[in-house]
Protein backbone atom coordinates (compact mmCIF):
# COMPACT_ATOMS: atom_id res chain seq x y z
CA UNK A 1 0.00 0.00 0.00
CA UNK A 2 2.88 2.24 0.50
CA UNK A 3 4.71 1.57 -2.52
CA UNK A 4 5.25 4.81 -4.55
CA UNK A 5 4.07 4.57 -8.21
CA UNK A 6 5.34 8.64 -8.61
CA UNK A 7 6.36 11.06 -6.48
CA UNK A 8 3.85 11.76 -3.75
CA UNK A 9 1.83 8.86 -5.09
CA UNK A 10 1.36 5.54 -3.90
CA UNK A 11 -0.56 2.90 -4.28
CA UNK A 12 -2.58 3.30 -1.50
CA UNK A 13 -3.75 6.44 -3.17
CA UNK A 14 -4.44 4.46 -6.50
CA UNK A 15 -7.22 2.40 -4.27
CA UNK A 16 -8.68 5.53 -2.87
CA UNK A 17 -8.94 6.80 -6.45
CA UNK A 18 -10.53 3.74 -7.74
CA UNK A 19 -12.59 3.26 -4.56
CA UNK A 20 -13.04 -0.37 -4.39
CA UNK A 21 -13.04 -2.67 -1.59
CA UNK A 22 -9.72 -4.84 -0.98
CA UNK A 23 -8.70 -8.16 -0.95
CA UNK A 24 -5.10 -8.26 0.93
CA UNK A 25 -3.23 -11.17 -0.33
CA UNK A 26 -0.33 -12.29 1.79
CA UNK A 27 1.98 -15.58 2.10
CA UNK A 28 1.21 -18.07 4.94
CA UNK A 29 4.69 -18.38 6.36
CA UNK A 30 6.92 -16.92 9.09
CA UNK A 31 6.22 -12.68 8.97
CA UNK A 32 2.94 -12.69 7.45
CA UNK A 33 1.20 -11.41 10.72
CA UNK A 34 3.30 -8.29 10.68
CA UNK A 35 3.36 -7.77 6.93
CA UNK A 36 -0.49 -8.31 6.68
CA UNK A 37 -1.48 -6.08 9.34
CA UNK A 38 0.24 -3.14 8.84
CA UNK A 39 -1.35 -3.79 5.10
CA UNK A 40 -4.74 -3.14 7.00
CA UNK A 41 -3.53 -0.71 8.95
CA UNK A 42 -2.49 1.50 6.18
CA UNK A 43 -5.44 0.95 4.39
CA UNK A 44 -8.22 1.33 6.82
CA UNK A 45 -6.23 4.43 7.82
CA UNK A 46 -7.48 5.63 4.41
CA UNK A 47 -10.64 4.95 4.42
CA UNK A 48 -10.49 1.88 1.99
CA UNK A 49 -12.75 -0.95 3.00
CA UNK A 50 -11.16 -4.22 3.05
CA UNK A 51 -13.57 -7.27 2.59
CA UNK A 52 -10.87 -10.12 3.45
CA UNK A 53 -7.30 -11.49 3.38
CA UNK A 54 -6.12 -14.56 1.62
CA UNK A 55 -3.61 -16.72 2.19
CA UNK A 56 -1.91 -18.08 -0.82
CA UNK A 57 0.06 -20.59 -1.90
CA UNK A 58 -2.03 -22.55 1.27
CA UNK A 59 0.00 -26.16 1.37
CA UNK A 60 -2.09 -29.34 1.75
CA UNK A 61 -0.34 -29.59 4.92
CA UNK A 62 -0.08 -26.68 6.95
CA UNK A 63 2.18 -26.10 9.59
CA UNK A 64 1.15 -25.49 12.87
CA UNK A 65 2.16 -21.93 12.17
CA UNK A 66 0.76 -21.41 8.65
CA UNK A 67 -2.34 -22.48 10.75
CA UNK A 68 -1.81 -19.81 14.21
CA UNK A 69 -1.03 -16.98 11.57
CA UNK A 70 -4.50 -17.55 10.01
CA UNK A 71 -6.63 -17.54 13.05
CA UNK A 72 -4.01 -14.59 14.27
CA UNK A 73 -4.79 -12.38 11.86
CA UNK A 74 -8.75 -12.94 11.93
CA UNK A 75 -8.47 -12.11 15.30
CA UNK A 76 -6.66 -9.39 15.51
CA UNK A 77 -8.11 -7.65 12.24
CA UNK A 78 -11.70 -8.83 12.66
CA UNK A 79 -11.30 -10.62 9.27
CA UNK A 80 -12.15 -12.88 7.14
CA UNK A 81 -9.04 -15.04 6.05
CA UNK A 82 -9.06 -17.37 3.14
CA UNK A 83 -7.01 -19.66 1.89
CA UNK A 84 -6.06 -20.86 -1.84
CA UNK A 85 -4.02 -23.75 -2.57
CA UNK A 86 -1.15 -23.51 -4.97
CA UNK A 87 -2.36 -23.01 -8.39
CA UNK A 88 -1.72 -24.89 -12.35
CA UNK A 89 -1.05 -21.41 -13.66
CA UNK A 90 -1.14 -23.13 -17.07
CA UNK A 91 -4.39 -24.76 -16.57
CA UNK A 92 -7.39 -21.85 -15.61
CA UNK A 93 -10.00 -24.50 -15.46
CA UNK A 94 -8.53 -25.83 -12.54
CA UNK A 95 -8.40 -23.36 -10.34
CA UNK A 96 -11.04 -22.74 -7.44
CA UNK A 97 -13.88 -20.31 -7.30
CA UNK A 98 -13.22 -17.41 -4.74
CA UNK A 99 -16.26 -16.74 -3.28
CA UNK A 100 -16.30 -13.68 -1.22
Amino acid sequence: MLVPLAPGYLVRDLAVDLGYPLVVVAAPGLGTINHTLLTIEASRGAGLEVEAVVLNPWPEAPSEIERDNRETIAALADIEVLTLPRLDLADPSSWPQLRI
